[in-house]
């Protein structure tokens, strides 16, 4: 028996939604960016705000946090939340964590 947490693929879908939907309100290079003009973040933040909680206070406890709402592990928490990934990349690492859960990532009927 594993201690392995199991992912939460419903709230990586509504990020991976999110961030199709409204690609100008993602930026995967900051936790969180804001302008006067809009609010955008980055995996991680969409998957705090998405759950809905409020960004912890201090950056460096954002990953960790959406790391325990998300359910992955911790090479797949770094690799989902690395800065320079692109949208495919996040696609490609986010089919991963649902192949672990025993998933596919976009079952037929939610398919984005």
């Amino acid at each position: 028996m594993t201690d392995e947490p199991m992912p939460d693929l419903e709230l990586l879908r509504k990020v991976l939604r999110q961030i199709d939907a409204h690609p100008e309100l993602w930026d995967q290079s900051w936790w969180i960016t804001e302008s006067p003009c809009r609010t955008a973040y980055c995996v991680a933040g969409w998957a705090i705000i998405l759950s809905g909680e409020q960004l912890p206070l201090h950056n460096r406890l954002i990953p960790i946090r959406a790391q325990e709402l998300l359910g992955i592990q911790q090479h797949e928490r770094t690799n989902l939340f690395y800065g320079n990934s692109d949208r495919e990349t996040i696609e490609w690492i986010a089919s991963k964590i649902a192949k672990r859960a025993g998933e596919p990532l976009w079952p037929t009927e939610t398919s984005p």
